[in-house]
Parts: structure tokens; sequence; C-alpha cells
């Protein structure tokens, strides 16, 4: 039950208020489509990589 309820709180807010969102990663998210951190979430490891480049989610 709790982690359905740390998902409710976080997916919808914005993307950018994940750690490591900088200034160069941000604009890309954005012509991605993403909006909130739910959607960052339903994308899949090998499209950020793809994306974002190799490190891409993988840093806590």
């Amino acid at each position: 039950m709790l982690d359905d309820q740390v998902d409710a709180f976080l997916a919808p807010m914005p993307f950018d208020a994940l750690r490591g969102i900088g200034p160069k990663t941000a604009p890309r998210l954005a012509r991605m489509g993403v909006r909130t951190i739910g959607d960052v979430r339903q994308l899949s490891l090998e499209t950020l990589r793809r994306q974002l480049g190799a490190r891409a989610g993988t840093q806590c």
C-alpha cells in the first residue's frame, strides 16, 4: 500500500523535481513530451539511454 501512496504523490510532480535533471536534460525530456515524474517512469531504460546517454537512469 505504501508504494501506491508514493507513486500517487510523485507521479504528478514536474520531472525537474528529480535530482539530476539539469539544463541539458530538461529540454530533451520536454521535447519527448515528458512533463511529469509519472511520464519519466513510463519510459523504458533503453529509451532513456538512447535519448539521454548511456548513464541515464542509473544514478540515484
